[in-house]
């Protein structure tokens, strides 16, 4: 079978085999944080196929899909977005282009609880208890600030769209300090596509991505 989207892989071996050997020499072995570097993952084909480098949503690591980017997600769609263009990378780890499922659009009313948040009819889980800093707990909700908002309810911001989870920190100064503030939006501007269906799946190029050193 001829598998769209393996076609730039040979390139993308090379780059990100690099780029892991820079990052491993210049921290003594330890692994690196990629959002400071520019990576070639695998982008949407003209067919409309894409390779996934992260699963999720009955979707894994290699899966080709056929993703659509002209779509306007609405809730339940399974979007692919960049974390890094998120702004939700802060000391984060991996491929930078995650799934989630859109439970709310920008306008949605969303109250927080210890570890649940609601927007409508829908429930939200947030990972909580002993060991996990509480997510709900320094929080970046569009422009704002949040020091906590357990209790409180707020409006998604225009142009974001509410994950069905927690999704990661913005860095972000705060008061002369540099925080790191928890994230449960994706903005319109991060999403890549949809993703509408699984094509296939490509065997070499999961071992590869399950093979890299973050």
């Amino acid at each position: 079978m001829s598998e769209p989207g393996f076609r730039r892989i040979p390139a993308f071996r090379a780059f990100v085999t690099l780029m892991a050997l820079v990052c491993l020499a210049a921290l003594g072995g330890t692994a690196c944080t990629p959002r400071d570097v520019t990576t070639d993952w695998p982008v949407v084909q003209a067919d409309g196929s894409l390779v996934l480098v992260s699963g999720g949503y009955g979707y894994e690591v290699a899966d080709i899909v056929l993703i659509d980017t002209e779509k306007v997600p609405v809730p339940g769609d399974v979007v692919q977005y960049d974390d890094r263009l998120n702004r939700s990378d802060c000391h984060a780890f991996g491929p930078g282009q995650y799934l989630a499922r859109v439970v709310a659009v920008s306008g949605a009313v969303v109250t927080f609880d210890e570890c649940v948040f609601t927007s409508a009819c829908y429930l939200g889980a947030i990972e909580c208890g002993p060991g996990i800093s509480p997510r709900t707990q320094n929080v970046c909700w569009g422009d704002d600030w949040y020091d906590d908002v357990v209790g409180l309810s707020l409006t998604v911001p225009e142009g974001e769209y509410l994950a069905n989870r927690w999704i990661g920190q913005e860095c972000r100064e705060v008061g002369g300090e540099s925080l790191a503030g928890s994230r449960f939006t994706i903005k319109s501007d991060a999403v890549i596509g949809v993703v509408v269906k699984k094509l296939g799946h490509d065997d070499r190029m999961q071992e590869y991505l399950e093979g890299i050193r973050y």
